[in-house]
């Protein structure tokens, strides 16, 4: 037969332990507090502005130039990693590549095209390239175009920028005034 835990003070056995643990909590949990702030470095290496200030700060840049860059920025690790991308893969300056990478929308997909397009180019190529990638509505289909031509054709980097470049998709067979005026019938 189970025997009934007998009453100490008024309290259960187990019903004790539970106590011994909320005071154990309760006097552990201000110490946490205070080790809190050792853990500073790990929360900053986090933050999304030390990252990117962290990066660009490591490619000799001006503080003041990567202060004004990064702070000013909607994804400032983006665009750190558009900026390290170019400047670690092309010939591109760092400086040029932040001024070009501030400029986009999309700082990623620019230095996927600014790198593709530099391994079918040259060294004399890369403002160009930069400057073409920057304004191309969809630069990683823009980088394909281009070393798609420089790679098929004996077409050089230049002119395949500017052939790629060039966003008439028209049909030059099509004859507007064929077209009926009214379009309710």
């Amino acid at each position: 037969m189970k025997q009934k835990p007998t009453k100490t003070a008024g309290h259960y056995p187990a019903r004790g332990k539970m106590i011994g643990l909320k005071h154990l909590v309760i006097s552990v949990l201000p110490m946490a507090f205070c080790v809190m702030p050792l853990a500073n470095p790990a929360i900053a290496a986090k933050n999304k502005y030390d990252q990117c200030a962290g990066s660009l700060m490591n490619l000799n840049l001006s503080p003041q130039e990567v202060a004004r860059s990064c702070s000013q920025s909607l994804d400032p690790e983006n665009l750190a990693s558009c900026v390290v991308d170019i400047a670690g893969g092309t010939d591109i300056l760092a400086v040029d590549a932040l001024a070009t990478c501030r400029l986009v929308r999309r700082p990623l997909e620019l230095a996927t095209c600014v790198v593709d397009i530099s391994k079918v180019g040259t060294a004399a190529d890369a403002p160009a390239i930069l400057d073409h990638c920057r304004r191309s509505l969809l630069p990683e289909n823009f980088s394909k175009c281009v070393s798609g031509l420089v790679n098929q054709t004996d077409l050089g980097t230049t002119a395949a920028l500017r052939y790629c470049i060039d966003g008439s998709d028209r049909d030059r067979n099509l004859n507007l005034s064929e077209l009926p005026t009214d379009f309710r019938q």
